[in-house]
């Protein structure tokens, strides 16, 4: 995700074994810090980072270890806040967009859980699934929750309307490698697959577009700031297309 700053004219995060936080100033990438996180018997990989609605906080999960909660306020002093403990065998993660207290989780035995990180506690259980949660994405709004599986991608509604946070599944679709909703639209949603199919479907007006944009795994869709271009990529080439 990129984000603005005063002194530079866009600023990143990376991630392999440590969290990176970078700069780009004329053309030139800029470090500005690094967290290494504690590790089990070896290297351990992040697997997931999320940042929150206002680039304060960045949740992240290795891969067989907790998540973890990193402050960087301070993006040239980045430290760690909270390891969440109460789930185990997280594999995907997900800070609501409106809000930075409420952080989706999902493991590998299926469990999806809303973790509030103001009483670091789980707030509330939305489903268990047959096998491993890989993806988590929240709409504009916060009321509708994707959650891909190996098997399926789940859509999720919020039937009170956000005030207590009543998800119910509404439909699934086919297993995809990456989702992703549009920044504006709420109800409009990307998503790809391994064969290179990449479809864009508004569930607002019950349309779907679907097309074979790639040879091989799709592993990326993005927006642009401008929100009229989406690119997509995969293991050989990106491409864009207009909305």
């Amino acid at each position: 995700m990129w984000i603005p700053n005063q002194k530079f004219a866009v600023m990143f995060a990376s991630s392999s074994s440590s969290l990176r936080i970078q700069a780009i100033d004329q053309d030139k990438i800029v470090p500005l810090s690094t967290l290494t996180l504690p590790t089990l018997s070896r290297q351990v990989k992040i697997s997931q980072i999320s940042w929150c609605y206002d680039n304060s906080y960045i949740a992240m999960v290795q891969e067989g270890a907790h998540p973890h909660i990193v402050n960087v306020k301070d993006k040239r002093n980045i430290s760690l806040v909270h390891t969440i403990q109460v789930l185990r065998n997280v594999t995907a993660l997900c800070f609501k967009n409106n809000t930075k207290r409420f952080i989706a989780l999902g493991t590998s035995h299926g469990d999806v859980h809303i973790y509030d990180t103001k009483n670091r506690s789980l707030s509330k259980k939305i489903d268990r699934f047959d096998s491993t949660v890989k993806l988590l994405e929240f709409s504009l709004r916060d009321n509708i929750l994707a959650i891909s599986t190996e098997t399926s991608l789940f859509i999720f509604t919020d039937q009170a309307n956000g005030a207590n946070t009543e998800f119910v599944k509404d439909m699934t679709l086919p297993a995809c490698t990456i989702a992703r909703f549009h920044p504006s639209i709420n109800e409009l949603l990307a998503f790809g697959t391994m064969d290179g199919q990449v479809t864009i479907k508004d569930m607002a007006k019950e349309e779907e577009i679907t097309e074979r944009r790639h040879c091989d795994k799709v592993t990326g869709i993005a927006f642009t700031t401008d929100k009229k271009i989406m690119v997509t990529a995969a293991t050989i080439s990106p491409t864009y297309s207009r909305r």
